[in-house]
Order: structure tokens, then sequence, then C-alpha cells
């Protein structure tokens, strides 16, 4: 699933820095959590971040947590500091609607949240 979230980050002109997949390094550990990709978009300077969750782990609470820190990150520098990171959760379509759900029962910011569906 970390190979669609890549592909469709690169068709939104992405630049992949960093992923948990083949060819790429290893994204660093921000604060206590680690996405799965990293990307930056050039023109407005404003890193991205994914992160893909199984419909068996949308109720853990590690990745809740890590849910609600990534969507309220903000550029700590640059010509976009202060702005919000877009953040981008992957999930299979067949629970498309469950984290829909989870995103607004554990207050997850969702102005700069995009859930993108992945066939599986």
């Amino acid at each position: 699933m970390v190979k669609n979230l890549i592909d469709y980050l690169t068709s939104k002109n992405l630049q992949i820095t960093r992923a948990k997949y083949k060819g790429y390094k290893e994204p660093e550990e921000i604060t206590e959590f680690v996405p799965d990709i990293v990307g930056f978009n050039k023109k407005s300077q404003l890193f991205h971040i994914g992160k893909v969750v199984n419909c068996d782990e949308m109720e853990d609470q590690e990745v809740i947590s890590q849910l609600q820190y990534f969507s309220n990150m903000e550029m700590e520098d640059g010509t976009s500091k202060g702005k919000l990171i877009e953040f981008y959760i992957g999930v299979p379509k067949s629970c498309l609607s469950e984290m829909e759900k989870h995103l607004n029962s554990y207050s997850i910011n969702t102005e700069n949240v995009h859930i993108i569906p992945i066939d599986v």
C-alpha cells in the first residue's frame, strides 16, 4: 500500500524524499513517530507526509496518536513557516468510510488531511 500512496503523491508533482519502500531512504522519526512517506512540493515549499493505515489498525491507540500528531504538524521554517503540513492517509477502499468516521470521533484536524483510497 505504501507504493500506491507514493504513486498518488508523485502524480501530484511531489518529490518523494523518503519512504518505507525499496529504493528510498527510510523516513526519520518526527518527535516520536515515523511517517511512511515524506514528500516535498518545490513550488509551495511545503512538506507532505503520508501514513498507510490498514482496516484493523484504525482503533489502535498508537495509530490514533500518529494521526493526531501528523495532522497538526506545521512548517517550522522557510517561506511556508507556520503553515500546516499536508497529511495523506492511505487506506484500503473497503474501510474508507470507517476511516472518515474515525477522523471525526478522534478529533483529528481535517483541514490539511487527505484520505486516499487504495486498492489492495
